[in-house]
């Protein structure tokens, strides 16, 4: 099922299709519809608000929604229908009795069997879930462990869990190294556990952690809400009182709090430098004799509601403590402020003790990896996981477009494809729950893996391309150099099969030496060298090495004779004064076609050609010549011809050659060196291919967030319209999602998704062929959403996304091919194809 605010986006979304409304409207619209820390919005709460949650009407979106006549009829019919099935990754819901009993069941397409509930219905029928999930910080410890192992500071013979135990249990790893806290508070150990995001990262830099227990605290504070709106921050809060805690003692008696109350609060052991962080810290204040000394079952109904993150119940327990305090005569002073400045930022979301200690210590495992190994290892665990390792799942129906192969250019090439897997992927087979064999492709995930390179190069951390002697099958860290080497699995068309291969093999001396050790087809070899994997033991650069294959496998001439002529021909090299031998030729070749027993046949056209260069005396019955008779005259009529040949043969070999190794360049290996990197990696490491160009457009990175208003004005409706100031930014296609209609453009300054409407993504990404007069279909154009394709987009940023969009105004279509990049203006494909 899906989540209750995606579901209300949707059907805003849907409704406004189905009404014809603009579809940035419905974008609008749906983003307005939030959803924070576990707090899920449906329509109805976004219009009319929700007392018992403490949601509030939202003014904007209600005074929006009412522009467009029946769009909020139409909405409210469409939120909560069925569109599909899913399944919770770890979600588990124990019974003790018939599932039936509170619930009921459905199968997935995959056979698996889940709850026809989602999991705030089936909590609501008493049905207990728990979440047994796997997080991502334990699969990189796991992989730097691995890699360490590997590199042999880790003993091998040990088995996983006595690595772990021996390297990173909790009794083992160090706490108190100073250098490693410093190294988190710089910024060193990326990826920390529960400290990635932005919150993290400036608590880390504010509060400055000595200790796995202010770790702790900070893992709670950082998810504390201020207590009003306006209000300072907790961890702000909590950063002034770690560097002078007079501070709060001073706020404390200007509240009104008695001496004798600011000393104790002061020396409260539930209170960690001011900050009252955890949920069970919140049980024991409100427990104290001086705050109504509350039962422990009231104290963890308080704390239920906070962990449920009920609203309506918070209000009532908040209510429940001021009576029972006031009933008990408490100092209303002091009972005010431990609820309102001490706990109410609780109120939002927190942490309870073990939960904080838990994820603090996974985090301190991790700082112990990079603090006592080389970083290098942590850093590429850190790079592999982030890239999903080269290693995707995803079912085998797909087009030669989304294969990525030429229709026209693969009949020719009988060495680089096989008809039976044309794609170059691997496959494996698998079962599903009810025992059907199915067949999934193994794919790689490049706009991952362009995303997590781009991340880590801003880091300062440097990603080199494939080593055909040092790569491995993923990322792999080089401690010497202090780098990491892109894996053999990420270069296009190159197979588990052929990785093994090539790894078995080693030592390769030159590409000669790998050609004599390991059989590839043509393709293979020439993504191998695009991606650099060669440039380590070749005398010469990148350029070189292309040169050289492409001279192999050109098929250049080593002499010219007759057998020559239909390529001097095709390749206009016949000289006007030569001419008369090309139409012998071509005559000779139709002859060849009318064969009658031992005669030619001969047509109108073919009688009036001997009789103008020979005689109509060797024709017989006036259609038809012996065919030992033409032979004769043709082998002695082209001598003239054979000579010049032979006297002019190293010019025209020359030219032919030429024209041979242009064809492969051209059909192969056209661009430059970033071309061919992003062409076979789907990462640059050389410059971006429009780095030169960037100045002259936006930087999506410094956009604001939030479309910003050009100018507005009143439609006739009485509508108010906002137009939106429109930026542009280039960039090259590294991945795509159909189903989200989602293209991953890497920009000469980072990665950005661009959000594209169905229709315009259907316009764009579709390939467009037509049937040609040998009745085989023929491509003209394919998709300009396939990866490595150079892009230029107008539109808006919203959030973390760019949205395709112009004004009336514009004179540039929304989107625009980049097709040349030699000059110093960039030339454009401004419209599609179109077939006839």
């Amino acid at each position: 099922m899906t989540k209750k605010t995606e579901a209300s986006k949707s059907a805003i979304l849907t409704a406004c299709r189905g009404l014809e409304i603009d579809n940035d409207v419905g974008s609008f619209l749906a983003s307005m519809i939030e959803s924070d820390r576990g707090q899920q919005r449906s329509l109805h709460d976004t219009y009319y608000g929700n007392p018992e949650k403490d949601f509030q009407s939202n003014k904007t979106f209600v005074a929006e929604i009412n522009k467009y006549p029946n769009l909020w009829e139409v909405a409210q019919r469409i939120e909560g229908l069925v569109t599909g099935q899913s399944s919770h990754a770890g979600g588990v819901i124990i019974y003790d009795e018939d599932i039936t009993k509170t619930n009921s069941l459905m199968k997935l397409k995959s056979g698996d069997y889940v709850t026809a509930y989602d999991l705030h219905q089936s909590e609501e029928l008493s049905d207990v879930k728990i979440d047994m999930l796997a997080t991502e910080g334990l699969v990189r410890i796991r992989t730097c462990l691995d890699l360490l192992t590997e590199a042999g500071y880790i003993d091998k013979n040990l088995s996983l869990k006595e690595r772990y135990f021996k390297f990173l249990g909790p009794y083992n790893i160090n706490r108190d190294d100073p250098k490693m806290w410093e190294n988190i508070w710089n910024g060193k150990v990326i990826s920390l556990f529960q400290m990635e995001q932005d919150s993290g990262i400036k608590g880390i830099k504010l509060i400055k952690p000595k200790s796995v227990e202010e770790l702790a605290v900070l893992n709670s504070v950082i998810r504390l809400m201020a207590s009003e709106k306006g209000a300072e921050q907790p961890l702000d809060t909590w950063a002034r009182y770690r560097e002078d805690i007079t501070q709060w003692y001073d706020e404390m008696r200007e509240y009104g709090l008695k001496e004798e109350d600011v000393q104790w609060l002061a020396h409260h052991p539930a209170i960690t430098q001011g900050m009252c962080e955890s949920q069970e810290s919140a049980m024991i204040l409100v427990q104290e004799e001086k705050c109504g000394g509350n039962s422990l079952a009231w104290a963890d109904r308080m704390r239920k509601g906070i962990a449920k993150k009920k609203p309506a119940e918070l209000a009532k327990i908040r209510e429940e403590y001021y009576k029972n305090a006031e009933e008990k005569g408490c100092d209303k002073k002091l009972v005010t402020y431990v609820l309102e400045k001490l706990i109410s930022c609780q109120f939002g979301y927190s942490f309870n003790l073990s939960h904080c200690l838990s994820y603090s210590l996974i985090g301190l495992q991790e700082m112990n990896l990079a603090r006592f190994y080389p970083l290098i290892y942590w850093n590429t665990a850190n790079l592999i996981v982030d890239s999903a390792s080269f290693a995707q799942m995803e079912d085998t129906e797909e087009s030669y477009e989304d294969a990525d192969i030429d229709e026209d250019s693969a009949e020719d090439d009988t060495d680089s494809y096989d008809a039976d897997d044309y794609d170059g992927y691997d496959y494996i087979e698998i079962k599903d729950a009810s025992g059907n064999v199915k067949k999934v492709k193994k794919t790689v995930d490049y706009g991952k893996i362009s995303t997590a390179i781009n991340r880590f190069k801003s880091y300062g951390i440097e990603v080199l391309p494939p080593d055909i002697n040092f790569s491995k099958y993923t990322f792999t860290p080089d401690e010497k150099n202090n780098t990491i080497t892109y894996g053999l699995r990420g270069i296009t068309r190159i197979s588990d099969d052929l990785i093994k291969e090539i790894i078995s093999n080693r030592p390769y001396t030159s590409i000669d030496d790998f050609n004599s050790k390991i059989k590839t087809n043509k393709l293979q070899l020439l993504y191998l060298i695009k991606s650099g994997a060669f440039d380590g033991v070749s005398s010469g650069d990148r350029l070189e090495i292309m040169r050289d294959y492409l001279n192999k496998i050109a098929d250049k001439k080593m002499r010219l004779t007759l057998q020559n002529m239909q390529m001097l021909i095709d390749k206009e090299l016949i000289p006007e004064s030569m001419i008369l031998y090309k139409k012998l030729y071509l005559f000779n070749k139709f002859l060849k076609t009318n064969k009658d027993g031992i005669y030619y046949q001969l047509n109108e056209a073919a009688i009036k050609f001997i009789d103008k260069n020979f005689s109509l005396d060797y024709t017989e019955d006036g259609d038809k010549i012996l065919q030992k008779t033409w032979d004769n005259l043709y082998k002695k009529a082209m001598d003239p011809m054979r000579a010049y040949l032979k006297e002019n043969q190293s010019e025209i070999l020359e030219k032919i050659n030429s024209s041979l190794y242009n064809e492969v360049k051209e059909k192969y290996a056209m661009g430059n060196i970033s071309s061919w990197e992003m062409e076979s990696l789907s990462f640059y490491y050389h410059d971006h291919e429009l780095a030169n160009f960037q100045e002259s457009f936006d930087d999506f990175n410094k956009l604001p967030e939030d479309p910003e208003v050009e100018y507005e004005f009143y439609a006739k409706d009485g509508r108010l319209v906002q137009v939106y100031k429109i930026h542009t930014i280039i960039g090259t296609v590294i991945d795509k999602d159909k189903k989200k209609k989602l293209i991953t453009l890497l920009t000469p300054t980072g990665v950005v998704p661009v959000k594209i409407y169905k229709n315009q993504f259907a316009l764009y990404d579709k390939q467009i062929s037509q049937i040609g007069e040998d009745g085989k279909k023929h491509t003209l154009e394919k998709s300009w959403f396939r990866r490595g394709t150079l892009l230029r987009i107008q539109g808006i940023r919203r959030d973390h996304n760019f949205i395709p969009r112009k004004t009336k105004s514009s004179i540039y279509p929304v989107i625009m091919k980049i097709i040349n990049t030699d000059n110093d203006t960039l030339e454009y494909q401004w419209e599609r194809l179109e077939a006839d």
